[in-house]
C-alpha cells in the first residue's frame, strides 16, 4: 500500500513537471504565420520576432531556447503551412559537415508514442533550408526568415 502511494506520488511529480516545460514549449508551439506575406495573423508572435531582435531569453546558450528557435525558424519558413498548423516537436537527429537533419514529430495519444511527420534539413555552408520528406535526393527549398537563421546559428551548438 505504502509503495503504491510512492509511485502515485511520484508519478504525479513527473507530470506536473512536464506539464510546466509542455506549457513553454506550447507558447512558442501557437505560433500561426502567414509566408506568402511574410506577416503574422498572430499578434503575439510580432512581439515575439522583435523580442527576438533584441536581447531576449533566445540569446542564451540553452537547449530549451535553441529548441524554441528551431521551431520558430520552422514555423516562419515557407514549409507546408498545413504541417506547421500541428502541434509538433522538432529534434535534431545529426549534423554532418554543417548539414543538421531535423526530424519534426507529434504525440499520438491514443498508442502513446511520437510520429514522424517530416524531414528537413538546414545546410549551415550554403544557408540553405530544405525539406527532404518526400526524396531526400530531390529535397525541395525553402524560404526563410534569415534574422531567425542567424539567431540559430548564433544561439546552437550543433555537434
Amino acid at each position: 500500500m505504502e509503495k503504491q502511494r510512492l509511485f502515485i506520488l511520484f508519478m504525479l511529480t513527473i507530470l506536473c513537471s512536464c506539464k510546466q516545460q509542455a506549457s513553454q514549449l506550447n507558447r512558442m508551439n501557437n505560433i500561426m504565420v502567414d509566408t506568402s506575406l511574410n506577416k503574422t495573423k498572430d499578434p503575439n508572435t510580432v512581439n515575439k520576432i522583435n523580442d527576438l531582435n533584441k536581447n531576449s531569453v533566445l540569446t542564451k546558450n540553452s537547449n530549451e531556447s535553441c529548441h524554441e528557435l528551431l521551431i520558430l525558424f520552422v514555423k516562419s519558413s515557407s514549409f507546408d503551412s498545413n504541417m506547421k498548423k500541428l502541434k509538433f516537436d522538432i529534434r535534431v537527429e545529426e549534423v554532418v559537415n554543417g548539414v543538421a537533419k531535423l526530424e519534426l514529430s507529434t504525440h499520438n495519444e491514443e498508442r502513446n508514442e511520437d510520429v514522424s511527420l517530416s524531414w528537413l534539413e538546414i545546410d549551415f555552408n550554403k544557408r540553405e533550408f530544405r525539406d527532404i520528406t518526400v526524396d531526400p535526393d530531390k529535397p525541395i527549398k525553402l524560404k526563410y526568415d534569415s534574422n531567425i537563421f542567424r539567431k540559430v546559428m548564433m544561439n546552437c551548438k550543433f555537434k
